[in-house]
């Protein structure tokens, strides 16, 4: 049988409006640890981080999913703003 990851569904850390984007951080347990992703949308197209890292808690994994999208955004907005 498959291995099935489990995302978090504790709602401590919901969506985030950031600069005209939509922050999806998640937490997916898998493996005894809690991997942290953020999906980004915008204008209806989503795109996501893939894994950022491995934490302890699912509270950890989704501060550093959103950090790490605001940080993203920034950088764009740097290169290539709207």
């Amino acid at each position: 049988m498959p291995h099935l990851a489990k995302i978090d569904q504790d709602m401590t850390y919901s969506d985030v409006t950031f600069r005209g984007y939509l922050l999806k951080p998640l937490a997916v347990f898998d493996s005894g640890k809690y991997a942290a992703i953020v999906i980004f949308e915008k204008d209806g197209k989503q795109r996501a981080s893939g894994v950022l890292g491995r934490f302890a808690s699912s509270e950890e994994a989704r501060e550093f999913a959103l950090r790490f999208g605001r940080s993203e955004i920034d950088d764009q907005l740097l290169i290539a703003p709207f």
